[in-house]
């Protein structure tokens, strides 16, 4: 949430951080056994970012040279909050 005006095109720099719990499940064959790993990740991203969208109840932007580990990383984020 914030408190500042933006317009249609309006470039800005954006911080911000993602927490969450991707559950990895590694299966050992072998062993015949299932381990699932529950830690949590952090992701911290830092860009340019420009409005594309503008209404009451939010905004959409659209990512300017998004570093490609970054974009991975929203994508894994995504992934498990649509899970």
């Amino acid at each position: 949430m914030s408190d500042l005006q933006l317009d249609v095109m309006d470039k800005v720099a954006i911080n911000f951080t993602l927490s969450y719990n991707p559950k990895t499940i590694k299966i050992n064959t072998d062993l015949k056994t299932i381990k699932i790993d529950a830690n949590s990740k952090t992701i911290n991203i830092n860009t340019h970012v420009i409005a594309v969208r503008i209404e009451n109840k939010g905004m959409a932007f659209k990512f300017e040279n998004l570093d490609p580990t970054d974009f991975w990383e929203l994508q894994s984020f995504i992934q498990y909050a649509n899970a």
